[in-house]
């Protein structure tokens, strides 16, 4: 029997709304994305212009539709059903890096929330 060890040291959970977010731990720190679509879309695009990475998303969202994307568990859920094919294979699960982080999307700031909790080692 072996025991693992979280070498990290966390801080409280925090949802943040809008394009930006400051992670004030000193590591990359797994987030969720959560949005709300206000208007349809097709299909769903985020990019941490920091970490340089981008996941999108590929579905017809109607009004209403909430899609949440675990980073840290690489799930996708769209009206809480896990919906993984959705997926784009050509994108990339990304963490929060040290300081501030800017997102570019195609959905309004205001529809998206980020929650984690910033770890420090």
């Amino acid at each position: 029997m072996f025991t693992c060890y979280d070498p990290f040291k966390y801080g409280d959970s925090q949802t943040v709304s809008g394009l930006q977010v400051t992670n004030a731990g000193n590591e990359d720190t797994p987030c969720t994305i959560r949005v709300t679509f206000s208007a349809a879309r097709n299909g769903f695009q985020i990019r941490n212009v920091q970490a340089d990475k981008q996941t999108r998303i590929i579905l017809n969202f109607a009004i209403g539709d909430n899609l949440v994307i675990d980073m840290d568990r690489r799930i996708i859920r769209v009206n809480n059903q896990i919906r993984m094919p959705i997926f784009d294979f050509r994108s990339e699960m990304f963490q929060l890096v040290p300081g501030v982080n800017t997102y570019q999307t195609n959905v309004p700031a205001g529809n998206i929330e980020t929650i984690f909790a910033p770890r420090w080692r």
